[in-house]
């Protein structure tokens, strides 16, 4: 049959590394993340299907996931543990949308805890090449008991 479109499913695993430190509610939790090849070769979009977190301990905290079209390292001003901030003209340059986590996310599995989003259907069009960006604002105040206590997991649908 012709005009069908292949897709597939790409799950990408980040794990930031992020501060041992209490958090406020609107600091940046870790560095920018790099999803590594969001966009198959050849293709122009992804469609972002879902978003699971796995947590070594249970701090359950509510966080804001920012993407970005391109690495936007250079116009995000804040660090890891410090409050969030880029120009409101680099939010309209570099954003491709959000999405939240909210602590109702959260299921407590063993003694840590895991929080799943569905059905997301962000589209998601790097300016370039294959790799999208994302940086999280926490919303609550957790203290992680590791560098390496949060493990995100990007489910895309790729064209």
């Amino acid at each position: 049959m012709s005009g069908l479109i292949q897709t597939q499913s790409e799950v990408i695993t980040a794990t930031p590394t992020i501060s041992t430190s209490i958090y406020a509610s609107g600091d940046q939790l870790g560095g920018v993340m790099t999803i590594t090849k969001a966009i198959r070769a050849g293709s122009a979009t992804s469609l972002l299907q879902a978003i699971t977190i796995c947590e070594k301990g249970t701090q359950k905290a509510a966080m804001d996931i920012v993407f970005f079209h391109t690495d936007p390292t250079s116009v995000i001003t804040s660090v890891d543990n410090g409050v969030f901030a880029i120009t409101a003209a680099n939010v309209a340059a570099y954003v491709l949308g959000y999405t939240t986590i909210s602590t109702s996310d959260w299921i407590t599995v063993g003694s840590g805890a895991v929080a799943s989003v569905r059905n997301i259907g962000g589209l998601h069009k790097p300016v370039s090449g294959q790799d999208i960006y994302a940086a999280v604002i926490v919303r609550g105040t957790p203290t992680y008991a590791s560098t390496s206590d949060l493990t995100f997991r990007f489910k895309y649908l790729q064209d």
